[in-house]
């Protein structure tokens, strides 16, 4: 069983992201990764690991994991949680990446 665990920062992530996907995708992941930490900021898991750490092992697990290359999955799936657990409301999301994101 492989465990997708090694993508806990996006400096850690970035690189491995760019030689997967084109371009533009990890360009538009890019913005959902800064939209998310401008939102969860210091947050916390209840394990204590930073939040954001939740949000790179589930992108892992859709791109080497699942082969996910779509953009707008990509980005809502680093977006799961800003709505449910930061101030940002779905509208917000909806303005910055569209309906299908939202």
């Amino acid at each position: 069983m492989e465990l997708f665990t090694t993508w806990h920062t996006w400096p850690r992530t970035e690189p491995e992201l760019r030689r997967l996907l084109p371009a533009a995708t990890c360009d538009a992941v890019a913005k959902a990764v800064e939209f998310a930490s401008r939102y969860h900021g210091d947050q916390r898991r209840p394990t204590g690991a930073p939040y954001l750490e939740h949000l790179f092992e589930t992108l892992e697990v859709l791109v080497r994991g699942a082969g996910v290359t779509d953009p707008d999955v990509l980005c809502a799936a680093v977006l799961h949680d800003v709505v449910e657990d930061t101030p940002c409301t779905v509208d917000d999301v909806r303005l910055a990446f569209g309906d299908r994101v939202a």
